[in-house]
């Protein structure tokens, strides 16, 4: 069994090789999308100095000893601006351009304004001295010309697809949607919806798995096929005509019915095959071929829905963001926290333990779910993450551990 730094560093190193294509999309259609190039600013942003706040502007060198200015302009958001009159102030609003030859902004609340027996503002005085250069943004005070405006690799959120929008980018390049085949396989599955006969369950990793890869973005085929090795060939072969990844759920551990494993060694091979670990032991990575001829990636879950759960989000889940474009931090994972235990724990293969992030006295600690057994999907639903418990040593009370929160 390969250890799970091996095993998971394999998984990524074989996702690095394969270069996803890519798409030029509108700006409309970016959200969660993986930026294939990096984007850079086009113009200044903002693209000249303008008011922070209503007011008015004037040159601070000519601030009157009596704060009394003459009013020569008035300029709203959007408008073209005249320079600035000599000894003048001009009369402003919020994102007004600061004309040229004006340096500071005064609140309009700072200031009396003097109209004439028309009501037409003519002067204002200003009621306190103020600071040279407030209240003004500068030109490309948030984001200079030429500058990285996003990173590539970087997952579109709303503020990423503002930023972009601020700097006029219409358009941006991403990495096309992965296509992923789910197959689950298992006599005793049935469909949600469908009767439970003796010893039947229903298939809860197929929904489960189906949702977070959607949640990733990826176009999903999802399937279920009894245990029968022919039937797990022809599906696999017909899946995997159109899919950028291939996952399977059951069938890869050493029982009579177990046949993933053997179908996938008819149809290409198997590179990795189980992990020091609990849950999760008898997960793989291998690739078959399409009718096309095509290597196609293929990732073998284990069939318990928290194993199946458990190495999706610690091997699929980062295979496939880093299939996808995205770029993954060597440190990702080395949040430590204590743990709270009963009695010490060194298991035989390092285990994942679910467990919840919570504050105790004012310190942040991982509380372990009571049932830990792999069958306990209630567990997973109750937890936000894995603490990773040591096989090399025992693990005490309050000792510090890897923390691995869900995605």
């Amino acid at each position: 069994m390969l250890s799970f730094d091996a095993a998971r560093q394999q998984f990524l190193l074989n996702a690095a090789a394969l270069a996803p294509a890519k798409e030029t999309l509108p700006l409309v259609q970016l959200q969660g999308r993986v930026l294939a190039e990096s984007v850079a600013a086009t113009i200044n942003v903002p693209p000249q100095d303008n008011s922070a706040m209503d007011g008015i502007a004037f040159k601070f060198s000519d601030y009157p000893a009596d704060g009394i200015f003459p009013i020569s302009q008035k300029i709203f958001a959007g408008m073209a601006a005249a320079a600035l009159k000599t000894q003048t102030a001009v009369r402003l609003f919020t994102g007004s351009i600061i004309p040229e030859g004006a340096d500071t902004v005064v609140l309009q609340e700072d200031c009396e304004f003097i109209l004439n027996d028309k009501d037409e503002l003519v002067s204002v005085k200003v009621l306190d001295m103020p600071k040279k250069g407030q209240h003004i943004r500068l030109a490309g005070e948030d984001i200079v010309k030429g500058a990285e405006v996003v990173a590539a690799a970087t997952v579109l959120m709303p503020a990423h697809i503002g930023l972009l929008a601020s700097v006029g980018i219409a358009e941006a390049s991403v990495y096309q949607r992965l296509r992923v085949a789910l197959l689950a396989t298992g006599d005793e599955l049935v469909a949600v919806g469908g009767t439970l006969q003796s010893g039947q369950i229903y298939n809860s990793n197929l929904p489960m798995l189906t949702a977070q890869l959607q949640s990733l973005g990826c176009e999903v085929d999802a399937r279920h096929v009894d245990d029968d090795l022919a039937l797990i060939v022809e599906n696999l072969e017909q899946m995997a005509a159109d899919a950028d990844v291939v996952l399977t759920i059951g069938g890869v551990s050493v029982g009579d019915a177990d046949w993933v494993k053997t179908a996938i060694e008819q149809l290409g091979s198997v590179q990795l095959w189980k992990v020091a670990m609990k849950p999760g032991k008898p997960v793989s990575l291998g690739e078959i071929k399409n009718k096309a001829g095509r290597v196609v990636p293929l990732i073998g879950l284990p069939g318990n829905p928290v194993s199946a759960f458990a190495t999706f989000q610690l091997f699929a889940l980062p295979f496939l963001q880093r299939r996808m474009g995205q770029h993954l931090p060597e440190n990702k994972d080395e949040c430590l926290y204590p743990i709270q235990l009963e009695r010490p724990r060194q298991p035989k293969r390092e285990e994942f333990v679910r467990v919840q992030l919570v504050v105790k006295n004012g310190v942040p600690v991982l509380k372990p779910y009571a049932h830990q057994g792999s069958g306990v999907l209630s567990s997973v639903a109750w937890a936000t993450g894995f603490a990773r418990i040591p096989a090399d040593k025992p693990t005490e009370n309050g000792d510090e551990v890897r923390y691995y929160v869900f995605t």
